[in-house]
């Protein structure tokens, strides 16, 4: 039975309902970009990951179960970003092209995977080489999509620009006739490696996730949306829940939602299931109120932390969480 969501509320509030980033997946790089495959020859024993919105880190345990060595492309993709979205936080140096610290380590021994970027249109085209011709930054964050793009109309360059990417459909006009970015950014770390026959091998990787950033509304509406029949459908909140967040919304108006995504279901590239698979969320303070999607029952081990294991597992949904602030720092 589906468990709806969770919410973990500040200590007040536990009375309500118990119930990110990616998987590694063996891969193949063509020219139109990654291309993530399936792989029958070794199987991820055991998945130990740890997810917040300031950090995740998860350790696997892989074996080649052949008997002949494995050399496999293992990619790790990230959330996609859109390019419309608005972030909570810019990561620590925005300007460069690799602009998250992802650490890998085999055995103990660190390795820095190959980072490829890829720029695909809502429209499913991948348009890297478009960006790549125009000297435009590949990296979300960069300072030009920040700030110069939307606020230097006056430079001749720009406005070629701005007309380049209207006839690539990169910029959409929305219902209301405003202008839209319409495109998303694939993030993959890549990595060669070979699996020897019988042998465990583990993998640890860790970032500062990229984390999505909005406000609390509360229950408003405006034309035919409502916001709070877009959190529960988001973020299978609750009427509990939902009453939990208007609580804190009284004390705090419009706190803070850090939204933190996890590619979970890569996971099935492997042979077979996932052997012993364990999920720790934390909401990294007391008093904030997380609420998610998750199939299964996840126990409060911590004042900050949930947990969720299995044995066999097969990832059949990605994570998405909302953590709502339940104090003002800001």
């Amino acid at each position: 039975m589906r468990t709806k969501s969770l919410a973990i509320f500040t200590a007040c509030l536990l009375a309500a309902n118990g119930n990110a980033v990616a998987n590694d997946s063996s891969a193949k790089i063509s020219a139109g970009g990654i291309v993530l495959e399936k792989t029958d020859k070794v199987r991820m024993l055991s998945e130990d990951l740890y997810v917040s919105k300031d950090l995740v880190k998860v350790s696997y345990v892989y074996k080649n179960i052949t008997g002949s060595p494995a050399n496999l492309t293992v990619a790790f993709p990230l959330p996609k970003i859109t390019a419309e979205s608005v972030y909570e936080s810019y990561p620590e140096h925005f300007a460069d092209t690799r602009f998250i610290n992802f650490t890998t380590k085999i055995d103990g021994v660190a390795i820095e995977p190959r980072e490829i970027i890829n720029i695909k249109s809502h429209d499913g085209r991948n348009v890297t080489d478009f960006f790549k011709q125009r000297g435009l930054p590949l990296a979300p964050f960069d300072d030009f999509w920040s700030f110069g793009f939307d606020n230097e109309y006056d430079d001749v360059k720009n406005v070629v620009l701005l007309d380049e990417l209207r006839q690539e459909k990169l910029l959409v006009k929305d219902a209301d006739g405003y202008e839209r970015r319409a495109w998303t950014t694939e993030i993959y770390y890549v990595w060669q490696y070979t699996f020897e026959p019988n042998v465990a091998v583990q993998v640890d990787h860790s970032y500062a996730p990229i984390i999505g950033g909005q406000f609390f509304a509360g229950d408003v509406t405006y034309d035919d949306w409502s916001f709070k029949a877009y959190f529960q459908k988001e973020f299978c909140a609750s009427e509990g829940e939902w009453n939990a967040l208007e609580k804190i919304n009284a004390k705090i108006a419009n706190p803070l939602i850090s939204e933190v995504g996890y590619i979970l279901q890569t996971g099935n590239n492997w042979a077979g299931t996932i052997g012993n698979f364990r999920l720790t969320l934390d909401k990294s303070d007391p008093r904030n109120i997380v609420t998610l999607c998750w199939d299964g029952k996840l126990t409060k081990i911590a004042p900050t932390q949930f947990r969720f294991e299995a044995e066999n597992y097969t990832p059949n949904q990605d994570i998405v969480m909302a953590v709502t602030q339940g104090y003002r720092d800001y």
